[in-house]
């Protein structure tokens, strides 16, 4: 038996609730449980390992929506945002329960204090923020009575706060954002939502536990009297089409009869209890009803199972071919109600199937495109019209992208979708400051030819045959990767070094030596870089939204589920160039040492500043490999760098020679992007275009591996529409999030490799990116270059980034962080290597202690949770 210091609850006691065991009814039935709680309150713990324990009743449990009840709230900041902390506690619950059934708060419903007017958007867009997508609405418990006594010291709040004027300009912040307000209230109060509701049409308004039925206190013994004078206001309520309802297995005018009783409520009695209640719901609500459980609250008078068999006996009364017949998922071929959450967890998603028994037949990610435009909030809508404006000004560059990127910002503002703060928080991003500072550092190797020294050794280490010198440029491009964080300037480092080559050997005409050259200047410096977070522009642009997502990705990271991959790719890359184009072994290709000596000897020794430049650019990348225990940021390494390159006696460069390599093109797009981008997944925007790209592409029964490809198909196809890869991942990135939370998965599985094919392979045309562009420049390429060999190595990338299987290289980063620090550093070092960068380095390693045994891919991917165990 569970003490519980709040009166209002009865106790859980576990041995008078096994007295009642059911078998459930039509256990196959899809369910959502629309209402319940998790906790960890003095005397009383429930969190997922005992809801968990509750939905194993018999009844198929597919998903929860968890409603806010003060949990791990945040302990400092601001006090109108320590309510988010329950949200970012409850979402990661849902992240960790992704992919297990049943799926634990595939909705959130948190708490904003309304009372602060328009201010508490901040609070919202915050919730928003931290639910990754699963925040669904907003509960601002309104409940008051003249007895005291029904009052939960927990939530009570001053009579007529619905009629109150700052609160009313709160919740007029909610629709915008396409949230819904759960009004948890007495039945005598029921008329003041009725009138909010007419006030405010465009908010959806769940009505919960039947409208708080009370027959205790100072409403003891007027069971006739209340019942009628509910269902007046109930049937008033239901009128209004923004409002929806929640039922419960009890109302507070059942606590003290089904207290005495000897054993717990089973099927009839339950039921019965409240079938008046329930039925008129149904009547007046039709499928804008919802059942809950509302566990724990409710654990205290029955057993979860019964509560479910409860609902199931109640709802078989209505015909299967009305469309006013309620729902335990959603069922409502064309109404406005019942739309909130289905089998996907996608917020407001409607089937328009038939019913058919207890719930419609809902299917896995069984929707139609037609219903989808209904859900899409005003606030959605307008933000779905800036991005279609700006995806058509990227594409046609009508004006310059830079100002594009610019004009979103109070673009945002005038449509009323953001705040002049959060319309520029993009430009504040840490992306953006880790590519000011790559730039920055880009600029010293370049002054001081740092890179282009390192390239003539490289190349003179290689040899002096038309081969081996493609194959030094394409080493040197790896090498480069690592110290010039930017492909423009790797380009413009290497280009005059292959173009002084490429005359010695063959002339200054169109050969198939120089063509070949070029084209592994531009494809190999491409491929490498989607391996190393630092090495090109989407990459941090990526890891920025994933950060938002609540799941960062550190350089060390990156670079282990990019940089193996990347490497076979880069390889491959410049076997195909001499597959598809060749090149000639010509009598003057020794000349090209000749050349390459005479280079290095009129650079010299290696100068001081070339020495100080390599050892701030070595720390810097050691301090990006060292994260892990000295958590410093990526970003904020990059700038201790860049800021050590100007010291006196230290630094190698002054601010025109950085001014000179930054790009501020790039570095508008990126933040208008990213503000675009953050707009998007705000307003649901990102999630309905998701959703319909999903459904659209028939993906809803397709395995995982299959639509990683098809995604990883979509993005390359599109590179042909994009001038630039920057404008292109802030455009498609926060899509891909939203769509890798519509298949269900870690945001990672479909992200990873999206960024991955924004970044590391714009070789289709000669358009797609600045490299490309310049190398295009020379005169020695045609348009026909690029496709004749960026399509096999497309190809190739699609199926080298599936076969890399990102759901499994989350394991990689798992072994890293979660591992025993004691082991053996040769047990983390061989955990590191087991992981899966292609299928060829199966099998994997499951680790025990410190003790290694071999894992089978097929064994891997029996794992319930696609992770390895440690």
């Amino acid at each position: 038996m569970s003490p519980h210091p709040n009166p209002n609850y009865l106790p859980v006691r576990t041995e008078w609730l096994a007295r009642r065991v059911e078998p459930a009814l039509d256990p196959d039935e899809p369910i959502v449980d629309a209402h319940h709680h998790l906790w960890d309150r003095p005397g009383w713990r429930y969190l997922a390992e005992e809801f968990l324990e509750d939905t194993a009743s018999g009844h198929n449990i597919v998903g929860s929506v968890f409603v806010q009840c003060q949990t791990r709230y945040r302990t400092s900041g601001p006090d109108h945002l320590k309510p988010v902390g329950e949200t970012e506690y409850v979402a990661s619950i849902a992240a960790a329960s992704s992919g297990t059934h049943p799926r634990i708060a595939m909705g959130i419903v948190g708490h904003a204090d309304l009372r602060r007017g328009s201010e508490v958007r901040e609070t919202l867009e915050a919730h928003i923020f931290a639910g990754h997508g699963l925040l669904r609405g907003i509960r601002h418990i309104v409940a008051w009575d003249r007895d005291s006594s029904l009052m939960n010291p927990l939530s009570a709040g001053p009579p007529g706060l619905m009629d109150d004027a700052a609160f009313r300009a709160g919740f007029a912040e909610l629709a915008p954002l396409g949230l819904t307000f759960d009004a948890w209230l007495f039945h005598p109060q029921i008329d003041d939502l009725a009138r909010l509701a007419a006030d405010f049409p465009a908010t959806r308004i769940v009505l919960e536990h039947c409208g708080g039925v009370v027959r205790i206190g100072a409403y003891h013994e007027r069971r006739d009297e209340i019942f009628a004078s509910w269902k007046r206001s109930i049937i008033s309520l239901a009128r209004r089409d923004n409002v929806f309802v929640s039922r419960r297995s009890r109302h507070a005018h059942q606590r003290l009869w089904l207290r005495k009783e000897s054993r717990s409520s089973g099927i009839r009695t339950t039921g019965e209890c409240v079938a008046s209640y329930v039925e008129t719901c149904i009547e007046a609500f039709g499928a804008g009803c919802m059942f809950e459980s509302n566990f724990p609250v409710d654990k205290g008078s029955f057993a979860y199972g019964v509560c479910w068999n409860a609902f199931k006996r109640l709802a078989s009364g209505a015909s299967p071919s009305t469309t006013r017949r309620p729902a335990f998922i959603n069922s409502e071929p064309q109404g406005t109600r019942n739309e909130r959450f289905d089998v996907d967890g996608s917020c407001l998603v409607r089937d328009d199937t038939a019913c058919d028994g207890y719930s419609g037949r809902v299917g896995h990610r069984a929707c139609r495109l037609d219903g989808w435009r209904a859900w899409l909030s005003p606030s959605g809508h307008r933000a779905l019209a800036l991005f279609s404006a700006v995806f058509v000004l990227y594409l046609t560059e009508a004006i310059p992208l830079a100002i594009t990127s610019l004009v979103i910002a109070p673009a945002a503002v005038l449509l009323g979708i953001a705040t002049p703060a959060s319309s520029l928080s993009g430009f504040s991003s840490p992306s953006v400051y880790l590519i000011l500072g790559a730039f920055i550092l880009a600029a010293a190797m370049v002054k001081t030819r740092l890179a282009e020294g390192i390239t003539y050794q490289i190349l003179k280490i290689a040899g002096g045959t038309t081969t081996r010198i493609t194959l030094g440029v394409t080493i040197a491009n790896i090498v480069l990767a690592f110290l010039i964080p930017s492909s423009t300037a790797r380009t413009a480092v290497l280009l005059p070094v292959c173009l002084g080559i490429g005359s010695v050997i063959g002339g200054e005409g169109r050969t198939r030596f120089v063509v070949n050259l070029l084209l592994t200047l531009a494809f190999t410096n491409a491929t490498i870089s989607a391996g190393i977070l630092t090495a090109t522009v989407p990459n941090p642009v990526t890891a920025d939204f994933l950060a938002k997502a609540a799941r960062p990705v550190t350089y060390v990271d990156w670079l282990i589920y990019g940089f193996p991959p990347a490497l076979i790719m880069t390889s491959l890359a410049w076997f195909v160039i001499q597959m598809v184009v060749g090149t000639e072994e010509r009598h003057d290709a020794p000349l090209a040492g000749d050349v390459i000596a005479k280079r290095l000897s009129e650079m010299g020794r290696t100068s001081a500043a070339e020495w100080r430049t390599l050892a701030i650019c070595v720390l810097v990348v050691v301090g990006w490999t060292t994260q892990g225990w000295s958590k410093l940021d990526t970003t904020v390494v990059c700038l201790t760098g860049a800021g050590l390159l100007f010291l006196p006696k230290i630094g190698v460069i002054d601010w025109a020679d950085a001014n000179r390599e930054i790009s501020w093109q790039v570095i508008l797009i990126c933040g208008g992007g990213i503000t675009l981008g953050d707009l998007l997944i705000k307003t649901g925007a990102a999630n309905w275009i998701a959703a319909a790209i999903f459904h659209g592409l028939g993906l809803g029964g397709a395995g995982l591996l299959t639509t990683l490809l098809v995604v990883m198909i979509v993005i390359q196809l599109l590179h042909v529409l994009f001038v630039g890869t920057t404008a292109m991942a802030t455009g498609i990135i926060p899509i891909v999030l939203a769509l890798a939370e519509t298949a269900q998965v870690d945001p990672r599985v479909l992200v990873l490799p999206a960024g991955m094919i924004i970044g590391g392979y714009p070789v289709l045309m000669f358009c797609n990116t600045p490299p490309n562009i310049i190398v295009y420049g020379t005169g020695r390429l045609t348009v026909l270059d690029f496709p004749k060999v960026g399509v096999p190595i497309s190809l190739l990338a699609c199926k080298s980034l599936c076969d890399l299987r990102v759901d499994l290289l989350a394991v990689a980063r798992d072994v890293l962080s979660d591992f025993d620090t004691s082991a053996p550093l040769v047990c983390r070092v061989v955990a590191l290597l087991g992981s899966p960068t292609t299928s060829a380095f199966a099998p994997l390693l499951r680790t025990s202690g410190h003790q290694l045994r071999l894992l089978s891919a097929a064994d891997f991917m029996s794992t319930a949770d696609h992770r390895l165990l440690l």
